[in-house]
């Protein structure tokens, strides 16, 4: 989503300002976002906070305003606030990869959304 809708404008608007400088945009899983950049493959990268190297820098971007929709009828409408736990073995879709570990420990998520 972020590299078809911000990228084109940053990108024009840095090559009007640098028009000798090349830059090539990279599709990477999640997953390899980090690594690229500490193996030296890519400059940067832009992706969800992850653990890192020690030996790549990282900087917040961004926030990020997330919602979670569902129907009327759906289960978790009977419940005043949702909790994270409340997800454990619910089917979702996501604009990104999103994985909620079934056998995990619920103590260990965040209790509010």
């Amino acid at each position: 989503m972020l590299a078809s809708t911000a990228l084109p404008e940053a990108i024009r608007e840095h090559q009007a300002l640098r028009p000798k400088v090349v830059i090539r945009v990279r599709d990477l899983a999640v997953d390899a976002l980090a690594g690229a950049v500490a193996a030296g493959d890519v400059d940067l990268t832009i992706g969800p906070d992850r653990a890192a190297s020690d030996s790549i820098n990282q900087q917040t971007a961004f926030t990020s305003l997330w919602v979670l929709w569902y129907a009327p009828s759906h289960s978790l409408a009977k419940k005043r606030t949702l909790k994270w736990k409340d997800l454990l073995g619910v089917s979702l879709v996501a604009a990104v990869l999103l994985k909620i570990d079934t056998t995990t420990n619920a103590a260990e998520l965040p209790d509010e959304f």
